[in-house]
């Protein structure tokens, strides 16, 4: 016999009307398998894109033959369906028209068969809460789970919480959910989380400062309903705990901030144990620094009382910036608002280190 060329080949072969495939990347397909009840497994390799309708006609080609010819596994797919029998991956329903990337099934994933009436095969799944109690209950796939949930309330002590909430994998499951649109497999465990109620009361302690006037590490407790105002607290500490300063001025402190005596442990959502304390009250000083800034963005800093007009400064700035400048007086801005000749530091309640700008007076 005798050899033939390449060519000779290559045109033999395109007689025959075959295009070579086109290579297939190994990334692209998929091995999976078809188990069901009867102990009968198929493996087919498909495309990670192909509709999953190719799998579950072949396997039903399989244990049922036909020779239907082309169209066979679309037929068969609906045969199943309609026989009532359901193809299940991971506690979910697989259907012909989606593909394994839908579901992310991996290489060597396998899917199970169950025939007529086992669509509602059942699940065993238990409730459990922070006390160790546990109610187990078996029931079908596609119960509402609220069956369960009235089970594990019907369990509990009279004395048990029934308020709270139901946790699955890090998520809040409703009463009217399913184990199978949970995503449920046999022997799960659900966790119940009652919501926690404040007490009607709580204790706190107040502890006196350094330099308090007697009072220093002084610590007085007492327990108070959480909707009593803190002036009630206060109160209590200063009649109970001597000073050598009656006329000096206090304040009382809760994790850095100056509370109110009218305001209450609930407005803060103070807990028992937490402390208080009290520190002398902080005065004001006389004099703030401020920036001002100029035309040009020029930033000149001052000194002023409290009280001081700021014509003052506005008569500064004229004086110590270039008469072109402000060839018609200048106004004072800040924060977007005109600053009237008359208003003080105190009347803007300004802060060391705020900015006021300064720009000229528009005439016509």
């Amino acid at each position: 016999m005798s050899k033939r060329s390449r060519s000779a080949m290559s045109s033999a072969g395109e007689e025959v009307g075959s295009t070579p495939p086109a290579e297939v990347e190994a990334s692209t397909l998929i091995t999976l398998r078809v188990k069901d009840n009867e102990g009968v497994r198929i493996t087919c390799t498909m495309r990670r894109t192909d509709k999953l309708r190719v799998l579950i006609g072949f396997y039903l080609d399989m244990v049922t033959p036909t020779d239907k010819g082309k169209g066979a596994a679309v037929a068969a797919v609906a045969a199943a369906a309609a026989g009532g029998g359901v193809f299940m991956h991971y506690g979910r329903c697989v259907t012909g028209n989606r593909t394994p990337a839908d579901y992310d099934m991996e290489d060597g994933d396998e899917v199970s068969f169950f025939p007529d009436g086992t669509r509602t095969m059942p699940v065993t799944l238990t409730v459990k809460d922070n006390k160790g109690r546990r109610v187990t209950h078996t029931m079908r796939r596609l119960d509402v789970i609220c069956t369960l949930f009235r089970l594990y309330f019907d369990m509990l002590p009279s004395t048990a919480p029934r308020e709270g909430v139901f946790m699955y994998n890090g998520r809040e499951i409703s009463f009217y959910q399913t184990p199978e649109k949970c995503d449920m497999n046999d022997g799960d465990e659900i966790t119940f989380h009652p919501f926690s109620k404040p007490s009607t009361f709580v204790t706190l302690t107040i502890k006196g400062s350094s330099d308090d006037g007697g009072r220093s590490g002084v610590v007085v407790t007492r327990p108070m309903r959480r909707t009593d105002e803190l002036q009630r607290l206060i109160d209590y500490y200063f009649a109970m705990v001597p000073t050598d300063d009656q006329n000096g001025e206090w304040a009382v402190t809760y994790g850095g901030r100056q509370v109110g005596g009218e305001e209450t442990p609930a407005d803060y959502e103070m807990e028992d144990g937490d402390q208080l304390r009290l520190v002398p009250a902080s005065k004001p000083s006389r004099f703030v620094t401020i920036d001002l800034l100029t035309m040009v963005k020029a930033k000149r800093t001052y000194t002023l009382r409290r009280t001081d007009k700021l014509q003052g400064l506005m008569d500064l700035c004229l004086s110590r910036e270039p008469a072109s400048m402000y060839r018609h007086g200048c106004v004072l801005i800040y924060e977007g608002r005109r600053v009237h000749d008359s208003q003080t530091p105190d009347d803007l309640k300004l802060e060391d280190g705020d900015t006021i700008h300064a720009i000229a007076r528009q005439v016509g």
